[in-house]
């Protein structure tokens, strides 16, 4: 069982971290350049372990995920689906206050 968990963190590590290198970085270079070109002002992120915020936190729900689902605890999707509606519908509401 620590061996299959063990296998299955690297596997994720490294292909989240090629993810992020690669496919998120030209995605991320398509849409600045987008948005240049809309005469937008882009705003300097906070980062977390040399990460951009919004990337580690990407990584942290693909991680909840991947290992819920990885030891078959498939209720984890539910919870998961729960608290982005939940952030979403809370976003949406600050919002409008304002």
């Amino acid at each position: 069982m620590f061996l299959t968990a063990t296998t299955a963190l690297f596997i994720f590590l490294i292909g989240d971290l090629l993810c992020n290198l690669t496919v998120f970085r030209y995605m991320k270079s398509y849409f600045i350049e987008a948005s240049i070109n809309q005469e937008t002002t882009i705003e300097e992120k906070p980062r977390f372990l040399g990460l951009s915020l919004s990337v580690f936190k990407g990584m942290l729900e693909r991680f909840f995920l991947f290992t819920g689902l990885h030891f078959g605890f498939t209720p984890v999707l539910v919870v998961f689906g729960a608290l982005k509606i939940s952030t979403r519908l809370d976003h949406d509401q600050k919002k409008q206050d304002q």
